[in-house]
């Protein structure tokens, strides 16, 4: 396992759309492995692989309370949303800023798992957020792009769970 470096805005990569993975093999393997590593010690919910310098259309998370729910999304599309709810999020590639955004309050999300076995998942509240935050991401869209304007500010560092 490695510690990869997180890209931080205004890195150009941050705003580049992700290509989908072709190939599933142990270099996806070892990237999702290091993934996770990263995010856990940046105590995030969520990392993008283009916040880690790689352009491909992967995201891990972990939203779970005991943080033991790792999740790995390969290729994933929103295929369902409803309803809207604003919160305040934060992101791994801008510490120490947060900002209000208004994001569908459930989400269904297909993907494909490091076996390349197609899932598909539903979500709401703070799930639903994180993977909304991270297909943007793959997307090349930063979550101040999707802040309502004058609510993104400078807070003091927390102990974390920032989305990525």
């Amino acid at each position: 396992m490695a510690l990869l470096p997180i890209l931080k805005y205004p890195h150009p990569l941050l705003e580049q759309a992700s290509t989908a993975i072709a190939a599933w093999d142990e270099h996806l393997k070892a990237l999702v492995t290091d993934m996770f590593e990263t995010m856990y010690r940046a105590k995030g919910l969520g990392l993008a692989a283009i916040q880690v310098a790689v352009p491909l259309r992967v995201f891990v998370a972990d939203v779970g309370r005991e943080r033991r729910q790792p999740q790995v999304f390969i290729n994933p599309r929103i295929v369902k949303q409803s309803g809207q709810i604003d919160s305040v999020e934060g992101c791994l590639s801008y510490p120490g800023f947060e900002g209000l955004v208004r994001r569908s309050a459930r989400v269904r999300v297909e993907a494909w798992d490091l076996e390349h076995k197609k899932f598909s998942v539903n979500a709401s509240a703070l799930g639903a957020r994180v993977m909304q935050h991270e297909i943007d991401h793959l997307d090349g869209i930063l979550f101040m792009r999707k802040a309502v304007p004058g609510t993104v500010q400078a807070v003091e560092k927390k102990s974390g769970n920032a989305a990525g």
